[in-house]
Order: C-alpha cells, then structure tokens, then sequence
C-alpha cells in the first residue's frame, strides 16, 4: 500500500504568497513615513546646528558694534590676491575709505587708531554651485555651498592713510562646517522675510536745544513700501536687526548623474540689538551722533602758543570738527548708523554687508592724563559744557 503524502498545492501557494505580499507592502507603507520622519529629523537637527553656528558668528561681531554701515546690493569682492591689490571691489574699498575718513581720519585724542571690520553676506553659489558635479563629497570638498560669511579685518594707524591692500587686510571666510555639514547651501536675507526694503533713516528737527542737529529716527512700518506679496515690510533699523538663514539640503539626483538643492529648507532668524550704536537717553529709540575731535592750529596762534621755523605749533589745541568757520561753525554730527541700498526697488539682493567697528578694537594712543584733560578744556572752552 503506498503511503499518500500530504502538500500545499499550486493554488494554495499562490494564496499564501498574495497574503505575505498585501503583509509585507503594509508593513512597508508604515516604516516609509517612519523613516522620512527620522532623515527629516536628522537633517533639522543638523541644520539647526549649523544655523546656531552662524547666529553665533553673526551676534558675536554685530551686537557689540558702535559705529555700523550697512549696505545691499554691491559686489564685495574682488578676486585679488596679490600683496599690493585689494582683495575687496573698488566699491567697498571706497566705502569703507569713507568710513574710516568721517570717524577717525585726522582725529586726535580719543579713538584714533584701532581695526575697522566689514562682515559680508554672500547668497552666491561658490565655484559655480552644484553645477556639473554628481558626487556630493566633491561638492563639500570644494567648498561650493552658497551662504558663505566672510570677514575682513582692517587695522588702522594714527597718522597714516588706511592700507586696503592684501598685506594689510586679513580675511576669514566661514563655510560652516566642512567635514561635517558641508551637504547644505546656506542663504541669507535682511529683516523676517525674504522680501525687504533697506531704508535710509529719515531726519526731523530735534528740541530748540539741539535745532542745529537732526536726530533720525526709524521710519514707521505703515510708511514703508508694500512688498511684491502684498505684506508691509520691515524696516531694517538698529533697534531690532534680524539675519535671516535658510538652509537646503543637496542630495544626488535619482538617477545619480547630478546633485539637487531640496524644495524645502529649514529657517532660523538672528535677531539682535545694536545697542551701542543708539542713545541710551531715548530708550534705544535713535541712532546717537559721533563728534570727531581735530587738531586746530587757528585756535592754538589765536590763543598764543608760538610757531616753530617750520610752522608747527609747539602746544596744539583741539576742537570738534565743524561746517563753516568763525561764528558760523556748526558741530559736524556724524551718525553712527546709516543703511544704503544699490537696488531701491529690489527685494533680493545676492549679497549684503556690514561696516563697523567694536569698542574694545578702538584706542587712543597712549594719551596722557594732561593731554586728556587739556582736551576736554578746549571742547569746554569752544562749546561749552
């Protein structure tokens, strides 16, 4: 008698197959989500830590400045690097001349020498992006990730003309972290939105006083243009100065011949105060003035110190610079803030960029105590106490 063994037939295999596939193809619709969530997960934390860096940079140098300029829309750089060029554009070599000639040129006693820093924003892709490249550790190791923050350092001597070229003017570019977040671009924009207007304080007359010397204030929001979506925009003004950083992952295309720049992108904000650039007396509400203290050899012959063979005057006395001469001079204020915006009507830029200087960075020289009080008695003597 043959033994009769028992089996699965055909149809009753494909059954239990067809059930592992609709088993299978469940589980892996709830693992898909799961596992977005946690690569969502992993590059907000990334990014957040990345944005942390840069806010720190960013409040590190800015909320401590005293004098700040603040520009949008000009090229920063110019791609010189021989010793004897300049590595910034001959616009902000001019700008930052300017800076330097109303605050320090010339000036005497009290903050005559030190450093002038400028802080650039760049939005631009570095080394054309992700242009041509399929591999993303080229990608980082070429440092081509936009976003890149760079810093200029200028020091200055008293006495002599500032030196913009390479020898003189140290430059540290920041690209975040390299090695371990260098799969992101970074972009940057003025105030909390993308679209924002760069407005030049306006001026009003002060309290009889102080007629001869408009305080500027901040343009109220309601007066500024509307932005192309429709939304006021903010003022950017040193009472409240918001950097805003978005990030976006680069990942390989699907068919891995190119890189891609994700459509979503994390996004933090900077905010910061620039407190010693405002009067404390107004509560914060209005750039202060600087007032630049000059040799006046005029004041010293009228009040009869002698003149050397050649034609220096052997006690110099000093006076706050001024428009006009005699009994029509006017205290030359000098605002310690002011924004200027190439592009009126643009609300992007590819790049912005700030002028400033600490005060920890400015000193005056080894000015002795006589020499700082006979100072103070010659601006309380022309002007006043």
């Amino acid at each position: 008698m043959k033994k009769i063994i028992k089996g699965f037939t055909l149809i009753e295999l494909v059954i239990v197959l067809a059930l592992f596939s609709i088993v299978m193809f469940s589980v892996l619709q709830l693992l898909d989500p799961v596992s977005k969530f946690f690569v969502r997960s992993s590059n907000y934390e990334t990014t957040t830590a990345c944005i942390d860096n840069i806010k720190r940079a960013i409040e590190g140098n800015l909320k401590y400045a005293d004098r700040v300029r603040v520009f949008s829309g000009y090229e920063a750089f110019s791609g010189k690097v021989a010793e004897t060029e300049s590595p910034m554009s001959a616009e902000l070599n001019a700008q930052v001349n300017s800076f330097w000639e109303d605050f320090f040129q010339n000036r005497e006693l009290i903050d005559c020498e030190g450093s002038i820093y400028v802080m650039v924003f760049d939005n631009r892709p570095q080394n054309g992006g992700i242009a041509g490249l399929s591999k993303l550790s080229d990608f980082t190791g070429q440092k081509r990730n936009s976003g890149k923050i760079s810093l200029f350092t200028i020091p200055f001597k008293r006495g002599e003309t500032i030196d913009l070229t390479n020898k003189n003017v140290q430059v540290e570019d920041w690209y975040v972290n390299q090695k371990m977040y260098g799969n992101y671009n970074y972009k940057f924009s003025l105030g909390t939105s993308d679209d924002f207007v760069m407005t030049p304080l306006a001026s009003e007359a002060e309290s009889s006083s102080e007629a001869s010397l408009p305080s500027p204030v901040p343009v109220p929001v309601s007066s500024v243009p509307e932005s192309s979506g429709g939304s006021p925009v903010l003022v950017f003004n040193p009472t409240d100065c918001t950097v805003q950083i978005s990030s976006f992952q680069v990942s390989r295309t699907p068919d891995g011949t190119a890189l891609q720049e994700s459509d979503i992108s994390q996004r933090s904000f900077a905010s910061f105060s620039m407190k010693n650039v405002l009067d404390a007396t107004r509560k914060y509400a209005t750039p202060t003035y600087d007032f630049k203290i000059i040799e006046n050899p005029d004041a010293a012959k009228r009040n009869g110190f002698s003149q050397t063979s050649d034609g220096t005057i052997d006690q110099q006395q000093y006076v706050i610079e001024s428009t006009g001469a005699g009994p029509d001079a006017v205290p030359k204020p000098i605002s310690r803030y002011a924004t200027l915006d190439k592009n009126e009507t643009a609300s992007a830029v590819d790049s912005f960029y700030f002028i400033f200087t600490q005060p920890e960075t400015i000193y005056d020289g080894n000015v002795s105590e006589g020499d700082y009080s006979k100072y103070l008695a010659d601006v309380v003597s022309a002007y006043g106490s």
